[in-house]
């Protein structure tokens, strides 16, 4: 039986929610490994889990939520909700899910990623109207 975890963040990106919603759905490769999204709740995700996952909420550029399970109890749902603030973003980002491996390893790994230290020089490059580039 695995067990439940929360993970939070929130700040502010230098982009305007626009640009932060394309790198979170279009230009993943630049922050994070390559993901794909079909545009719509009950479009599938390919990439950020092994198995696949679900977009459950789509509402370009305010909420983004996308949901996998695996057939070990395993559960991932990473939710994203941007507002305008100036001429950047606040993200409030919810992962939660439940672990079924080493809980302490797996929890200190999602924080550490949750962190979005790389997401925001992505974003820096996609407001200025550059490409998404390839993480090093």
């Amino acid at each position: 039986m695995g067990q439940p975890f929360t993970v939070e963040w929130e700040g502010e990106l230098p982009a305007s929610p626009q640009v932060v919603w394309e790198a979170f759905t279009r230009h993943t490769a630049g922050w994070y490994w390559e993901i794909e999204y079909e545009p719509w709740a009950g479009g599938a995700e390919r990439g950020l889990t092994r198995g696949g996952g679900t977009v459950s909420v789509w509402e370009p550029p305010r909420r983004f939520t996308t949901r996998a399970e695996s057939g070990s109890g395993e559960v991932n749902e990473l939710d994203y909700r941007l507002r305008p603030a100036g001429t950047g973003t606040v993200l409030s980002f919810t992962h939660r899910g439940v672990i079924t491996g080493d809980y302490d390893k797996e929890l200190d790994s999602c924080r550490q990623h949750t962190t979005f230290y790389r997401i925001r020089s992505q974003c820096s490059g996609l407001q200025a109207g550059g490409e998404a580039d390839s993480p090093a």
